[in-house]
Protein backbone atom coordinates (compact mmCIF):
# COMPACT_ATOMS: atom_id res chain seq x y z
CA UNK A 1 0.00 0.00 0.00
CA UNK A 2 1.10 3.49 -0.48
CA UNK A 3 1.85 5.84 2.24
CA UNK A 4 -1.28 7.68 3.42
CA UNK A 5 -1.73 11.47 4.32
CA UNK A 6 -1.75 11.80 8.01
CA UNK A 7 -4.50 14.32 9.48
CA UNK A 8 -3.01 17.95 10.18
CA UNK A 9 0.23 17.12 8.56
CA UNK A 10 1.50 19.67 5.82
CA UNK A 11 1.69 19.23 2.24
CA UNK A 12 5.10 20.82 1.64
CA UNK A 13 7.48 18.44 2.53
CA UNK A 14 5.95 16.25 -0.63
CA UNK A 15 7.65 18.60 -2.91
CA UNK A 16 11.03 18.20 -1.25
CA UNK A 17 12.70 21.58 1.07
CA UNK A 18 14.64 23.00 -1.78
CA UNK A 19 11.26 23.76 -3.34
CA UNK A 20 10.54 26.36 0.21
CA UNK A 21 14.10 28.23 0.77
CA UNK A 22 13.55 31.31 -0.15
CA UNK A 23 10.03 31.62 -0.92
CA UNK A 24 6.84 32.37 0.05
CA UNK A 25 4.93 29.19 1.14
CA UNK A 26 1.82 29.20 2.49
CA UNK A 27 0.52 25.80 4.08
CA UNK A 28 -2.34 24.27 5.21
CA UNK A 29 -3.53 21.11 6.40
CA UNK A 30 -5.05 20.55 2.83
CA UNK A 31 -3.24 23.35 0.87
CA UNK A 32 0.10 24.07 -0.68
CA UNK A 33 0.92 27.37 -2.33
CA UNK A 34 4.32 28.55 -2.91
CA UNK A 35 4.73 31.92 -5.36
CA UNK A 36 8.03 31.23 -6.82
CA UNK A 37 10.25 28.84 -5.81
CA UNK A 38 13.87 28.37 -6.88
CA UNK A 39 14.94 25.47 -8.39
CA UNK A 40 18.49 24.42 -9.14
CA UNK A 41 18.65 20.76 -10.43
CA UNK A 42 22.10 20.28 -11.40
CA UNK A 43 23.75 24.26 -11.37
CA UNK A 44 25.63 24.07 -8.23
CA UNK A 45 29.42 26.01 -7.29
CA UNK A 46 31.52 23.55 -9.35
CA UNK A 47 29.34 23.50 -12.55
CA UNK A 48 28.26 27.54 -12.49
CA UNK A 49 31.75 27.75 -13.69
CA UNK A 50 31.48 25.76 -16.83
CA UNK A 51 28.26 27.07 -18.34
CA UNK A 52 28.52 29.74 -21.26
CA UNK A 53 29.38 33.89 -20.03
CA UNK A 54 25.87 34.75 -21.99
CA UNK A 55 23.80 32.31 -19.51
CA UNK A 56 25.32 33.58 -16.44
CA UNK A 57 24.44 36.98 -17.54
CA UNK A 58 20.89 35.67 -18.24
CA UNK A 59 21.05 33.98 -14.62
CA UNK A 60 22.05 37.50 -13.43
CA UNK A 61 19.67 40.21 -15.10
CA UNK A 62 16.82 37.86 -14.17
CA UNK A 63 18.13 37.83 -10.20
CA UNK A 64 18.06 41.12 -10.71
CA UNK A 65 14.61 41.45 -12.32
CA UNK A 66 12.71 39.70 -9.86
CA UNK A 67 14.25 41.66 -6.60
CA UNK A 68 12.46 44.28 -7.74
CA UNK A 69 9.09 42.29 -6.66
CA UNK A 70 8.39 42.24 -3.53
CA UNK A 71 8.78 38.69 -1.98
CA UNK A 72 5.14 38.34 -1.05
CA UNK A 73 4.45 39.41 -4.94
CA UNK A 74 6.36 37.63 -6.48
CA UNK A 75 3.97 35.44 -8.13
CA UNK A 76 4.47 32.91 -11.41
CA UNK A 77 2.63 35.43 -13.53
CA UNK A 78 4.05 38.43 -12.11
CA UNK A 79 7.76 36.48 -12.79
CA UNK A 80 6.81 35.53 -16.23
CA UNK A 81 5.54 39.19 -16.82
CA UNK A 82 9.31 40.93 -15.75
CA UNK A 83 11.19 38.15 -18.12
CA UNK A 84 9.19 38.86 -20.75
CA UNK A 85 10.26 42.48 -20.72
CA UNK A 86 13.76 41.82 -20.23
CA UNK A 87 15.74 43.43 -23.21
CA UNK A 88 18.22 40.53 -22.18
CA UNK A 89 16.74 37.47 -22.55
CA UNK A 90 14.08 35.58 -24.86
CA UNK A 91 11.33 33.26 -24.93
CA UNK A 92 11.86 30.53 -26.73
CA UNK A 93 9.62 27.19 -27.68
CA UNK A 94 5.75 27.94 -27.84
CA UNK A 95 4.25 28.89 -24.21
CA UNK A 96 2.42 25.64 -22.85
CA UNK A 97 -1.05 26.33 -20.89
CA UNK A 98 -2.71 22.69 -20.55
CA UNK A 99 -5.31 21.61 -18.27
CA UNK A 100 -6.48 17.89 -17.99
CA UNK A 101 -9.25 16.62 -15.53
CA UNK A 102 -9.08 13.14 -13.72
CA UNK A 103 -12.86 12.85 -13.37
CA UNK A 104 -14.86 9.95 -11.81
CA UNK A 105 -18.52 9.24 -11.84
CA UNK A 106 -19.93 8.67 -8.12
CA UNK A 107 -17.74 9.57 -4.99
CA UNK A 108 -16.26 5.91 -4.05
CA UNK A 109 -13.33 6.74 -6.12
CA UNK A 110 -11.43 8.91 -3.90
CA UNK A 111 -12.89 7.81 -0.70
CA UNK A 112 -11.18 5.34 1.51
CA UNK A 113 -9.22 5.15 4.97
CA UNK A 114 -5.54 5.37 5.13
CA UNK A 115 -3.86 4.71 2.06
CA UNK A 116 -5.52 4.83 -1.68
CA UNK A 117 -5.49 1.44 -3.73
CA UNK A 118 -2.81 0.93 -5.66
CA UNK A 119 -4.75 1.06 -8.74
CA UNK A 120 -6.06 4.56 -8.37
CA UNK A 121 -2.89 5.54 -7.93
CA UNK A 122 -1.31 4.10 -10.93
CA UNK A 123 -4.08 6.05 -12.74
CA UNK A 124 -3.57 9.37 -11.12
CA UNK A 125 0.19 8.54 -11.65
CA UNK A 126 -0.15 8.39 -15.75
CA UNK A 127 -2.66 11.12 -15.31
CA UNK A 128 -0.01 13.84 -14.03
CA UNK A 129 2.74 12.57 -16.03
CA UNK A 130 0.54 13.19 -19.08
CA UNK A 131 -0.28 16.64 -17.62
CA UNK A 132 3.33 17.67 -17.56
CA UNK A 133 4.69 16.11 -19.69
CA UNK A 134 7.95 17.09 -19.46
CA UNK A 135 10.38 14.51 -17.33
CA UNK A 136 13.29 17.07 -16.09
CA UNK A 137 10.15 19.16 -14.66
CA UNK A 138 8.98 15.83 -12.30
CA UNK A 139 12.11 15.09 -11.76
CA UNK A 140 12.86 18.76 -10.09
CA UNK A 141 9.21 18.50 -7.90
CA UNK A 142 9.96 14.63 -6.89
CA UNK A 143 6.51 13.63 -7.18
CA UNK A 144 7.00 10.23 -8.04
CA UNK A 145 4.21 7.28 -7.23
CA UNK A 146 4.87 8.04 -3.55
CA UNK A 147 4.03 11.30 -3.77
CA UNK A 148 1.51 11.10 -6.21
CA UNK A 149 -0.49 8.88 -3.38
CA UNK A 150 -0.42 10.86 -1.16
CA UNK A 151 -2.10 14.16 -3.23
CA UNK A 152 -4.69 11.54 -4.45
CA UNK A 153 -5.22 10.41 -0.38
CA UNK A 154 -5.54 14.85 0.44
CA UNK A 155 -7.79 15.35 -2.56
CA UNK A 156 -9.55 12.35 -1.45
CA UNK A 157 -10.08 14.43 1.89
CA UNK A 158 -10.93 17.68 0.24
CA UNK A 159 -13.66 16.33 -1.53
CA UNK A 160 -14.85 14.84 1.42
CA UNK A 161 -15.18 17.97 3.27
CA UNK A 162 -16.50 20.31 0.27
CA UNK A 163 -20.09 20.98 0.85
CA UNK A 164 -22.75 18.93 -0.43
CA UNK A 165 -24.40 18.28 -3.32
CA UNK A 166 -27.98 19.94 -2.86
CA UNK A 167 -29.27 21.86 -6.52
CA UNK A 168 -29.36 19.83 -10.08
CA UNK A 169 -26.21 21.92 -11.29
CA UNK A 170 -23.63 22.35 -8.89
CA UNK A 171 -20.20 22.49 -8.61
CA UNK A 172 -17.87 22.97 -6.05
CA UNK A 173 -13.94 23.22 -6.03
CA UNK A 174 -10.46 23.50 -3.76
CA UNK A 175 -7.34 23.96 -4.64
CA UNK A 176 -4.59 21.74 -3.16
CA UNK A 177 -1.62 22.65 -4.92
CA UNK A 178 -0.55 25.62 -6.60
CA UNK A 179 3.21 25.61 -6.92
CA UNK A 180 5.31 28.05 -9.50
CA UNK A 181 8.64 27.28 -9.94
CA UNK A 182 12.03 29.27 -11.65
CA UNK A 183 13.85 26.64 -12.63
CA UNK A 184 18.20 27.19 -13.08
CA UNK A 185 20.16 26.26 -16.27
CA UNK A 186 22.80 24.01 -16.45
CA UNK A 187 25.48 22.72 -18.46
CA UNK A 188 22.52 20.15 -19.57
CA UNK A 189 19.88 22.73 -20.13
CA UNK A 190 21.15 26.18 -20.86
CA UNK A 191 17.75 28.12 -20.31
CA UNK A 192 15.73 29.25 -18.01
CA UNK A 193 12.28 27.81 -17.62
CA UNK A 194 9.60 29.31 -15.13
CA UNK A 195 6.58 26.92 -14.91
CA UNK A 196 3.17 26.19 -12.70
CA UNK A 197 1.58 23.50 -11.63
CA UNK A 198 -2.29 23.54 -10.00
CA UNK A 199 -4.31 20.99 -8.56
CA UNK A 200 -7.36 21.58 -7.70
CA UNK A 201 -10.34 18.81 -6.20
CA UNK A 202 -13.83 19.35 -7.24
CA UNK A 203 -17.12 17.58 -7.01
CA UNK A 204 -19.88 18.08 -8.98
CA UNK A 205 -23.49 17.19 -10.10
CA UNK A 206 -25.70 17.20 -13.09
CA UNK A 207 -29.17 16.62 -13.73
CA UNK A 208 -30.66 16.02 -17.49
CA UNK A 209 -34.08 14.84 -17.89
CA UNK A 210 -34.14 13.64 -14.40
CA UNK A 211 -31.38 11.65 -14.57
CA UNK A 212 -28.55 12.91 -11.75
CA UNK A 213 -24.81 12.56 -12.18
CA UNK A 214 -22.26 12.88 -9.58
CA UNK A 215 -18.73 13.55 -10.25
CA UNK A 216 -15.39 14.19 -8.85
CA UNK A 217 -11.91 14.79 -9.27
CA UNK A 218 -9.00 16.82 -9.72
CA UNK A 219 -8.30 19.20 -12.23
CA UNK A 220 -5.14 19.79 -13.23
CA UNK A 221 -3.43 22.81 -15.40
CA UNK A 222 0.24 23.21 -15.96
CA UNK A 223 2.02 26.00 -17.57
CA UNK A 224 5.32 26.74 -18.84
CA UNK A 225 7.87 29.26 -20.31
CA UNK A 226 11.31 28.76 -21.37
CA UNK A 227 13.91 31.53 -21.93
CA UNK A 228 16.77 31.58 -23.60
CA UNK A 229 20.13 34.80 -23.58
CA UNK A 230 19.59 37.70 -26.20
CA UNK A 231 23.10 37.52 -27.46
CA UNK A 232 22.50 40.76 -29.49
CA UNK A 233 21.38 42.94 -26.56
CA UNK A 234 23.99 40.98 -24.62
CA UNK A 235 26.93 41.44 -26.16
CA UNK A 236 26.47 45.56 -26.73
CA UNK A 237 26.71 45.64 -22.72
CA UNK A 238 29.96 47.43 -21.34
CA UNK A 239 33.22 45.38 -20.09
CA UNK A 240 32.20 46.61 -16.81
CA UNK A 241 28.56 45.80 -16.60
CA UNK A 242 29.79 42.14 -17.69
CA UNK A 243 32.17 41.96 -15.63
CA UNK A 244 29.69 42.30 -12.75
CA UNK A 245 26.90 40.43 -13.91
CA UNK A 246 29.61 37.51 -14.41
CA UNK A 247 30.43 38.62 -10.72
CA UNK A 248 26.90 38.21 -9.57
CA UNK A 249 26.29 34.80 -11.00
CA UNK A 250 29.37 32.92 -9.91
CA UNK A 251 29.10 34.17 -6.59
CA UNK A 252 25.80 32.48 -6.16
CA UNK A 253 26.84 29.61 -4.54
CA UNK A 254 29.61 31.55 -2.62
Amino acid sequence: MAASIVPGQGLLEIFGPELSKGTNASTRDDTLHINLAPSFGALNKESIGKIDDDVKIMIAATLRVLRKIPAAERTWEKAVSALLQNPLIEQFDQPIDRTEYLSKEGTHWFKFSGSPDLAIVDEAVAWFDNLISDPEVLKSTTIDVKVTARIVAQTGATIVSLPDLLHKNERHEKTVVDLGVLEFPSTERPYLQVYRIQLDAFSSSERILGWQTDRNGITGRYSSRKFKPRPEFIHTLTPEVRVKALKEANDLFA
